[in-house]
């Protein structure tokens, strides 16, 4: 699919990418350095609540009992995890990234829950492994949200509202055909029957949303970029038509309007990246958010949609003798060939060029030709787009400790030239012990199971 993403997409890209790839790397190790402030209950007190700031102390011993009976039973693990504040991070992609950095659930079967209470922001999020999601899909996390994690923490029920929570997941997990009532129309506790205390030097902020930044923590260097971007891309979008329409009415030949469009083409991809680029420094400047950023990247697409177009329209129109006027007819692929080179048929059988020849009533004819989508190159002998791979001979295998060699053989398939090359295979022992070392680290030291997220879950805000 990636083939047919011309320069217009990656120009785009690699704007944006260019412009906020340090504050993506900023942000990413940011947000690893917050979660592995997280204190990993495995590795503190092997148990499975993590409450730094003592917000659920009145039932984290229950908890962790209730967690650790469940666990033997059934391997499946849990995790509650409860923090005053995650600053400005999003908590579902906190969320995400804590269980992948401890490894909830067994490695292999994922079969972990990850639950994130954040105080400040007022927010609750589960999180399920793969191995899980059956028994718990996204609908059945916002039933236990819904009905059972908002009623209790809107009345500071912190503690009573997690172990029920606990039990609605273990009840779920336990019977994948669980329905809402039999999931969440047990629960036992009332909530605001027993209130937690405030967490000792943390004071909860009220149920209403932040403030606005103030202007003076505005990105102004964004939004300057952004109102020039938007401009200039602007400029170029409305300069293009007027060319164009003035190009046509003095050269009517379609061909003719082919080759303008192909040469003129990058006023429509810089325009459009111009218009990306904009709106995407205004987003960052506004929001911060690099999500909403990506929303401006499907400019890109459309662009090369209507390049696309354009040159289809264009490329079948019948052209005109330029000394007649008369219409030209366009040949079929085997009466074209008469009008070819050698070279230029085999570079159309492989499919690096492509060939439309016209021809009219008089005997004038033309030939133009295109870029195809395969990707042989240029022979260093005879000059056509017919040198591409042949064959590969493994003289010599890679092990988990030792390179392999290979040899490539090119040939051009119009003149015959040949080239061998040799080249390194990796080792064998490379990537598997990138993945041990990774999959090692992710634990974060503690000895949860070494699962990861599935993706699945459901949050809410009380």
């Amino acid at each position: 699919m990636f083939k047919n993403i011309n320069k217009t997409t990656y120009l785009i890209l690699a704007i944006v990418m260019a412009l906020f790839w340090p504050s993506l790397q900023a942000l990413a190790f940011d947000l690893a350095d917050a979660v592995a402030a997280v204190p990993n209950p495995r590795a503190e007190n092997h148990g499975w609540v993590a409450d730094p700031a003592d917000a659920i102390r009145l039932g984290r011993s229950e908890l962790n009992g209730q967690i650790e009976s469940f666990v033997q039973e059934n391997g499946a693990e849990v995790a509650v995890v409860v923090l005053p504040s995650i600053g400005e991070f999003a908590p579902r992609q906190f969320a995400t990234a804590l269980f992948n950095h401890w490894g909830v659930g067994k490695k292999g079967q994922d079969n972990g829950v990850l639950v994130l209470h954040v105080l400040d922001q007022r927010r609750i999020e589960i999180e399920t492994g793969y191995g899980v999601e059956g028994a718990l899909p996204d609908v059945k996390c916002r039933w236990i949200v819904d009905d059972i994690a908002i009623p209790f923490f809107r009345l500071g029920s912190f503690s009573d509202g997690h172990i029920e929570i606990v039990q609605a997941l273990i009840a779920g997990i336990r019977n994948p055909d669980a329905e809402r009532r039999q999931l969440t129309g047990n629960v036992i506790r009332v909530p605001g029957s027993r209130v937690d205390p405030p967490p000792g030097g943390f004071e909860l902020l009220p149920a209403y949303p932040r403030p606005a930044e103030s202007p003076e923590t505005s990105f102004l260097p964004f939004a300057v970029i952004s109102i020039i971007a938007l401009c200039a891309g602007g400029l170029m979008l409305l300069l293009y038509p007027l060319l164009s329409w003035r190009y046509r009415r003095s050269h009517p030949d379609p061909g003719d309007q082919l080759t303008y469009f192909r040469k003129r083409a990058w006023l429509l991809e810089a325009g459009a990246a111009g218009v990306v680029l904009g709106v995407a420094a205004w987003e960052w400047q506004g929001h911060g958010s690099l999500w909403s950023i990506l929303a401006s990247l499907p400019a890109g697409f459309l662009t090369q949609s209507n390049r696309t177009r354009r040159i289809a329209h264009l490329r079948n129109q019948p052209r005109l003798d330029p000394a007649t006027g008369e219409q030209m007819r366009r040949l079929g692929e085997h009466d074209e060939d008469a009008y070819l080179a050698a070279g230029q048929i085999w570079e159309e059988k492989l499919g690096s060029m492509m060939f439309d020849v016209w021809i009219s009533p008089s005997g004038y004819y033309r030939v133009e030709q295109y870029r195809g989508r395969n990707t042989a190159t240029a022979c260093d002998k005879c000059g056509y787009l017919t040198f591409r791979k042949t064959g590969v001979r493994v003289l010599s295998q890679a092990t988990n400790y030792t390179e392999g060699v290979a040899e490539d053989t090119y040939e051009c398939a119009n003149c015959g030239h040949n080239e061998i090359l040799s080249r390194a295979l990796p080792s064998t022992g490379t990537s598997s012990s990138h993945e041990n070392s990774y999959s090692s680290g992710s634990s974060g030291g503690g000895s949860f199971g070494g699962g990861s997220s599935g993706g699945g879950g459901a949050g809410g805000s009380y």
